[in-house]
C-alpha cells in the first residue's frame, strides 16, 4: 500500500511532462478552461509556467489572447509582438490574424488614453454634490442634498474592504456579471436617440436621463458582445496550443461601444441634480472594471459609498460584497 502514493505521484507527473512528446500536458487543458471560463488571469499563469518549461511560443500567443480579453492593450501589444519575434514558421492566415490583434490593440490603447484623460476631470465628486437619489423620482430627489460623506479612518477602511469585495466578487465570476448586464438594443431606436441627444440644447433638463439611457443601453451591447465573444472563443478552443483560433470579428465593435458607453456615462454624470447619478457612478465602475480599468473604478465606488450611502446602488455593493445592509 505504501507504494501507491509514490504511483500516483509519478502517473500525474508523466502527464505534466509528457506534453510535447507526443502527448498533451494536461496543463493546457487547464489553462483552456480558465479562458473558457473569463477567468484570464489564472491562465496567464498557467501559460506563463507551459512557456517557461516548453518555450513554445504559441503560449505566449495565448498570454496575449488572455491580456486582449481583459482590455489590457499593452501587455497584449507585448505579448503578440513577442509571438511575432518567435514564431519561426508563420502561414499568411496566422500572420493575418496577428496583425488583426495589434491593430484592435493599439486602437484599443489610443482609446483609453483619451478616456483616462476624461476620467481626470469627469465623474469628480463636485458634480455629485446636488442629487440623492430616491425611489420616488426625479423631482423629490433632487431637492435633497446627500448625506455628508462619513468622516473618520474607520468608515473610510470600511468602504474600501466592501468595495474592494465587491470588485474581487466581479473578478471572480466574469460571466455571470456581463450577462445581468447584457441587452439587446434596437439598432434603430438608439441611433435616433444618439442623434437627439447630439443636437439637443445643454440646458434641457432631461438630457441627463437620455445620457443615461444610452449608456446603459451602449453598456449593455458590450457585454452582450462579450458574452458572444467568450462564448465563440470558448467552441473554437480545441487546439493543442492555442485558446482559440481566427479573426476577433467582433473586437473593434466591443471596443467602441466600451467607449462609447462610458463617455455618455460621464456626460451624464456631470449634471449637478440628477438624480439617477448614483445609478450612472455604478454603471461607469462596473464597464470600466470589466475592462482593465479597475483603479478607476475603485475610486469611483469609493466615491459612490460615500456620497449616496442609503441609495440602492450602495446597498447593492454591499449585498454583493456579503455585507447585510443598514
Amino acid at each position: 500500500m505504501t507504494g501507491l502514493p509514490h504511483l500516483a505521484f509519478a502517473v500525474q507527473l508523466l502527464l505534466l511532462v509528457a506534453g510535447h512528446g507526443g502527448k498533451t500536458d494536461s496543463r493546457e487543458e487547464v489553462a483552456r478552461a480558465f479562458f473558457a471560463a473569463a477567468k484570464y488571469q489564472e491562465a496567464i499563469e498557467v501559460y506563463s509556467q507551459l512557456f517557461a518549461q516548453y518555450v513554445q511560443p504559441d503560449y505566449i500567443y495565448n498570454i496575449g489572447r488572455c491580456y486582449q480579453n481583459m482590455g489590457d492593450a499593452d501587455m497584449a501589444l507585448k505579448s503578440f509582438k513577442e509571438f511575432a519575434r518567435k514564431a519561426k514558421h508563420m502561414d499568411a492566415s496566422l500572420r493575418k490574424e496577428l496583425d488583426g490583434h495589434i491593430k484592435e490593440m493599439e486602437a484599443l490603447k489610443a482609446q483609453r488614453a483619451a478616456l483616462s484623460s476624461k476620467l481626470e476631470t469627469g465623474a469628480d465628486e463636485s458634480s455629485v454634490q446636488g442629487a440623492r437619489p430616491e425611489s420616488g423620482g426625479t423631482e423629490g430627489a433632487a431637492k435633497r442634498k446627500p448625506s455628508a460623506p462619513s468622516v473618520g479612518s474607520g468608515a473610510k477602511s470600511d468602504n474600501a474592504a466592501t468595495v474592494d469585495a465587491f470588485l474581487a466578487r466581479l473578478r471572480a465570476a466574469p460571466e455571470e456579471a456581463w450577462a445581468s448586464r447584457a441587452v439587446e438594443v434596437d439598432e434603430d431606436k438608439l441611433a435616433k436617440t444618439a442623434a437627439m441627444v447630439s443636437s439637443a440644447n445643454p440646458s434641457d433638463p432631461r438630457l441627463a436621463e437620455y445620457q443615461l439611457h444610452l449608456a446603459t443601453q451602449y453598456a449593455g451591447k458590450h457585454f452582450a458582445l462579450r458574452l458572444q465573444e467568450l462564448r465563440a472563443g470558448r467552441e473554437g478552443a480545441s487546439d493543442s496550443h492555442k485558446v482559440a483560433t481566427g479573426e476577433r470579428k467582433l473586437g473593434p465593435e466591443i471596443s467602441s461601444t466600451f467607449t462609447t458607453a462610458a463617455d455618455y456615462y460621464l456626460a451624464a454624470s456631470k449634471h449637478k441634480g440628477f438624480a439617477k447619478l448614483d445609478e450612472t457612478l455604478m454603471g461607469l465602475a462596473v464597464l470600466l472594471q470589466a475592462n482593465n480599468m479597475e483603479p478607476r473604478a475603485r475610486s469611483i465606488l469609493l466615491q459612490l459609498l460615500r456620497t449616496f450611502p442609503d441609495s440602492k446602488q450602495s446597498e447593492s455593493i454591499r449585498q454583493a460584497a456579503g455585507e447585510r445592509g443598514r
